[in-house]
Formats: structure tokens, sequence, C-alpha cells
């Protein structure tokens, strides 16, 4: 099945060259993605015209309907005077779901994380990992069924990173997940679909 069909996409800012040009690509249920560009390039763009965070120019992005989406930015998306609970409750309510409901879930991976003792921390007294797991824990908390990544280990300490890459493959075998990266644990690793980002193209 596809997830996410993007057809013919074309973008650009005001007064700004085009970024995506003609872009074609299908995403496939339960695989999980990596876009790779130098920076500048318009992998972020790329994201947010999926998540329909901006509207293109021409071109259409088709999602499969039955799917809620899951949304991280690089810049983590988190309330800086909530505690790393109160960010999880919150995002859950978005999803019209709770805290007692998905409590199992967030507890795993509050441990997998390395957070529990620190679940009732304000997020502006955590380092940019601890944030950065924060969000993470808060994106996929809701148990969405498309989950779009911005350089999901971006601030994560190498200790960590294993676990969060091999944590974000085995949840892809029930959700489709799309990241940018440049990182070479992610660009290089096979268990991710590689995709580049040339010239406002995707290319396989």
């Amino acid at each position: 099945m596809i997830a996410v069909r993007i057809d013919s996409l074309n973008f650009r800012y005001e007064n700004e060259k085009p970024i995506i040009v003609n872009a074609c690509y299908n995403f496939a249920s339960n695989r999980i993605y990596s876009i790779s560009a130098p920076n500048g390039a318009g992998k972020t763009t790329i994201l947010r015209l999926i998540c329909k965070l901006l509207n293109p120019d021409s071109g259409a992005v088709t999602i499969d309907p039955a799917l809620t989406i899951g949304y991280l930015p690089d810049r983590n998306g988190l309330y800086e005077e909530l505690t790393i609970k109160e960010n999880i409750k919150f995002r859950l309510a978005l999803y019209k779901s709770s805290y007692p409901k998905q409590k199992t879930k967030i507890e795993t991976l509050l441990e997998k994380f390395s957070l529990t003792e620190n679940q009732n921390s304000q997020v502006k007294q955590l380092s940019l990992g601890m944030k950065k797991k924060t969000a993470l824990i808060a994106t996929f908390a809701a148990e969405p069924q498309l989950i779009v990544l911005d350089e999901p280990t971006s601030g994560i300490d190498d200790s960590s990173k294993k676990g969060l890459i091999e944590f974000l493959i085995s949840t892809s075998k029930n959700t489709t997940i799309i990241c940018t990266s440049h990182d070479k644990e992610i660009t290089g690793n096979n268990s991710f679909r590689q995709l580049i980002l040339s010239q406002g193209e995707i290319i396989e």
C-alpha cells in the first residue's frame, strides 16, 4: 500500500528560486525512509509539504486518509515551561488520547531513553539531547501511523543514538517513517530506504 504519494510537486519561497522541482515519489506503508541533501537543499521544506504545513505551487501530496500523522521538527516543538510528562500529555491530547491509555508505552520509552527520573523536570532545565529525546517520546506516544522526523538524531549523544536508530527501525514494521538526516549512522544504514533530494527532485 502507498502511505504518501507525491506527484509533480513544485514549491518556492517568495522571491527565491524554486526549491522543490517536479518532485515525484511514492512512500510505501510500513517502511522507513531517509532523505539526505546538503543544508539548504529543501529537506525540511519537503517534510513540511508532506505534513501540509506548506502549500505547493503546483502538484500534490496525497496521504492515505486512514493515517494519523506525527511530526517532529528539528527544533523539537516542546513547551519550555512544561515538564517532560506535561509535554507528553499535551501531545496526547492533540490526538484525543490520554496518559493513562498510553502509560505502559510511555514508561517504556522514558526508560529506554533514560528519562524516567527526569519526567517531572521542566524542559527548560534539560540538555539539548534530553529535549530531543522528550520530543521523540511525545511524537511516538500516540502511535501515529505516519511519522515525519526532521534530523531525529541531532543533539543525541553516541551512546543513545544506536538505541534510537534500532527503535526507529523496529517501529517501522507497523508504521511509515520518513526522516531527513545527514547522520552517517542513518544515511549508511541499509534498513533505511535511502533517498536524495537533488536539485529539488527526489532520487532513489
